[in-house]
C-alpha cells in the first residue's frame, strides 16, 4: 500500500520526490523522527528559498539551516559536536594546507548541489581541481559539490535525515562521506560503492586514495589522550 507521500508525490527526476503540497505526514516520511521544532516553518512547507536562508544570517537567533526541497531544516550541533567538528578540521587544514590540495569548510560552509538543495556539512574537504581558479568562489553559497562531506550525527538526527543525504551527496559525485557518532565513539567511511568501513577510537584511519598520506588515531577526534 502506497503511503500518503507516495500517493501525492511530484518526480523531480533527482532522489527523494516532493510532494505538490507538503503536510505534516508528508515532512515526516520525508525527514523521520526528527524534532518537528527543526523544521522552520517561515512560510508555506514547501515553499522556502535561498533568499529565506540567507534572512536566517540577519535574525537574533541566527540558526544554521539547510534548504531541502523548499523546507529550511535547521542544523543542530552541540557542544559535543562542535568539538569534534574543530579537531577534525584541526587536523584536515594542517595535513591540506602545507600540500595545497584545496581547502576546507566549517558547520556554516553552505553548498549548493545541482538540484538546488543547500546543505551544510559539518566539515567538507574540496580539492583544488574543483576550485575555480584554485580559489572558493566569494558567494555566500558555494555552488561547487565537495569531495568530501563529514556528518557528525547527533541525537536530533533521524535515520532517514542521514541516509537521505548521503544518497544524495553520492548521486552528484561526491567521493567519501565520513559519519562520526559521538555517542558509539564510532568513524564510518561511506564511498558509492564499496561496503562501509568502521573505525573504533583505538583504530587509526588512513584516508587512502582521497587524501593520500593522511592517517589518524579516531580516538583524538573525540579527545583522548
Amino acid at each position: 500500500m502506497a503511503t500518503v507521500l507516495e500517493e501525492r508525490e511530484v518526480a523531480t527526476g533527482e532522489g527523494p520526490v516532493v510532494p505538490a503540497v507538503w503536510t505534516a505526514v508528508d515532512l515526516a516520511a520525508r525527514f523521520g523522527a526528527m524534532p518537528m521544532a527543526r523544521l522552520r516553518h517561515n512560510r508555506a512547507w514547501g515553499e522556502a528559498t535561498e533568499a529565506d536562508l540567507l534572512a536566517l544570517e540577519d535574525c537574533p537567533e541566527k540558526s544554521l539551516c539547510e534548504l531541502i526541497d523548499g523546507v529550511l531544516v535547521e542544523k543542530v550541533m552541540g557542544s559535543r559536536e562542535s568539538q569534534i567538528a574543530v579537531c577534525l578540521l584541526t587536523v584536515l587544514w594542517s595535513f591540506i594546507r602545507p600540500r595545497q590540495l584545496g581547502t576546507v569548510l566549517g558547520p556554516d560552509g553552505m553548498l549548493r548541489f545541482p538540484n538546488g538543495r543547500v546543505y551544510l556539512p559539518d566539515v567538507t574537504f574540496i580539492a583544488r581541481e574543483r576550485l575555480p581558479g584554485g580559489e572558493l568562489p566569494e558567494a555566500a553559497i558555494t555552488p561547487i559539490v565537495p569531495d568530501l562531506c563529514v556528518e557528525i550525527v547527533s541525537r536530533s538526527n533521524s535515520a532517514a535525515e542521514i541516509d537521505s543525504k548521503t544518497a544524495d551527496y553520492f548521486a552528484h559525485g561526491v567521493r567519501e562521506v565520513w559519519l562520526i557518532r559521538p555517542v558509539d565513539r564510532t568513524f564510518t567511511v561511506l564511498t558509492a560503492t564499496g561496503e562501509p568501513r568502521v573505525y573504533g577510537e583505538g583504530d587509526r584511519f588512513a584516508a587512502g586514495a582521497i587524501l593520500p598520506g593522511l592517517e589518524f588515531v579516531v580516538g583524538e577526534l573525540f579527545g583522548a589522550k
